[in-house]
């Protein structure tokens, strides 16, 4: 169930740049996270329009992905990155809450697993 929001993401010019360049996959993956959080926006605070979206609902995004892997809200929050470039806003969006210690905790699980199969 696509909204405004999602409509007019998915006829913006530069998404469709960048769905052309780089791994297929990977990008139709990050645009369906993208489209994923414009959907919350818009069903749960009413914004119809990308380029209203903030700060404040990227908060409010990761309180719904609270019970997520760190893996999963970082690949959501490295989308919201892209997304953020396409519309030139100041910055990035706000890290879930906890992301730094929990990603490298995680890198470091995996990279002691590697070097144990080694």
């Amino acid at each position: 169930m696509s909204g405004k929001a999602v409509k007019s993401f998915r006829r913006e010019p530069r998404l469709r740049a960048y769905r052309r360049k780089g791994g297929k996959r990977n990008r139709a993956l990050q645009s369906r996270r993208i489209e994923a959080f414009l959907d919350f926006c818009e069903r749960t605070m009413g914004v119809t329009s990308p380029g209203r979206v903030g700060a404040r609902h990227v908060r409010a995004y990761w309180e719904t992905l609270a019970d997520r892997a760190p893996a999963t809200r970082y690949h959501h929050w490295l989308a919201l990155c892209q997304w953020w470039d396409m519309f030139d806003k100041p910055g990035k969006p706000p890290k879930p809450p906890g992301s730094e210690e929990t990603v490298s905790e995680a890198l470091t699980q995996i990279l002691s697993d590697n070097a144990m199969r080694d």
